[in-house]
This record gives C-alpha cells, sequence and structure tokens, in this order.
C-alpha cells in the first residue's frame, strides 16, 4: 500500500517536471520565433519592403508584448510611411515601456516634430539627449531641439 503511495507521488512529481520543462521549452521556441520574425522584419525595412516589414514585426510584438525593439521598429517603418499617428502610439507604447530606450525617444521626437506638436517635441528631445551621450543622432537631436525652442518662441511672439 505505502509502496502505491510512493509510486503515485513519484509518478506526479516526475509528471510536474515534465511538465514544467514543456513549458520552458515552449518559451524558449517562443523566443526563437520572435527573434527570427523580427530579423525578416529587419530585412523588409531595409529592403523598403514596409507592409511586410510591418506585418512582421506586429507578428513580434504578438509574440512578447514587452519587445520594446520590435515596437520601435515598427515605429521606424511607420515613420518611412508617413503613418505618423500610427508612431505615435507605438513610439509612446515603447517609452512607457522602457523609459531608458534612448532610440525610442528619438524616434518620437520626429514624430512630434512632424505632427508639430513642439511642446512634447522639446521634451522628448531633452529626454533623448540626457540619455544618449554625443554621438551623431545627439547631435542632430540638439539640432532639432533649438530649431523648434526659435519655432516656440517665435509663435510666443506672433501672439
Amino acid at each position: 500500500m505505502k509502496n502505491k503511495i510512493k509510486i503515485k507521488i513519484i509518478s506526479f512529481i516526475c509528471l510536474f517536471l515534465l511538465s514544467g520543462n514543456a513549458f520552458l521549452l515552449s518559451d524558449e521556441n517562443k523566443t526563437q520565433k520572435r527573434d527570427a520574425l523580427f530579423a525578416e522584419g529587419i530585412e523588409y525595412a531595409n529592403k523598403k519592403m514596409n507592409n511586410q516589414a510591418i506585418e512582421k514585426f506586429k507578428k513580434c510584438i504578438l509574440l512578447d508584448k514587452q519587445f520594446v525593439d520590435a515596437y520601435c521598429s515598427l515605429g521606424v517603418v511607420y515613420i518611412n510611411e508617413k503613418m505618423y499617428g500610427e508612431a505615435l502610439l507605438v513610439l509612446e507604447k515603447a517609452v512607457s515601456m522602457d523609459s531608458r530606450k534612448a532610440i525610442a525617444y528619438y524616434l518620437l521626437g520626429k514624430v512630434y516634430e512632424k505632427e508639430k506638436k513642439y511642446e512634447e517635441a522639446v521634451k522628448t528631445w531633452r529626454k533623448f539627449i540626457s540619455l544618449e551621450s554625443d554621438t551623431v543622432r545627439t547631435t542632430e537631436a540638439k539640432e532639432h531641439l533649438n530649431f523648434l525652442l526659435g519655432k516656440i518662441n517665435e509663435n510666443k511672439n506672433k501672439k
């Protein structure tokens, strides 16, 4: 009787451990699939095949809703397609998920500027500059920031 109980307990433990490994494998497979889709999206984006890139990045996000790089890459494609409303949504999501992701602020600054949301663009460019040290993008951001500050002052003087 005691042996049967021990066997059942051991069987239950083995089954539990095996199912746990199955979950680990499925997570690993999910990550591999996500990364493969992301790489395909990058390839399509580099070839200016933006519809296909959008599809791949959206599939990445479906597999991993916390994959900030996919949101940023999707934002780039939307910017290239002049789909600024869509870019705004995904990039705002990216910065809300990772407030230290400099590239998300850089891209978001571009979108705010295109949408003539100058006050938001200024805040976003400043945040980007605080996160990324001197690079070509930082120099560009500083130029945008100075331009926008001039625009804002110009608009205030008109009123």
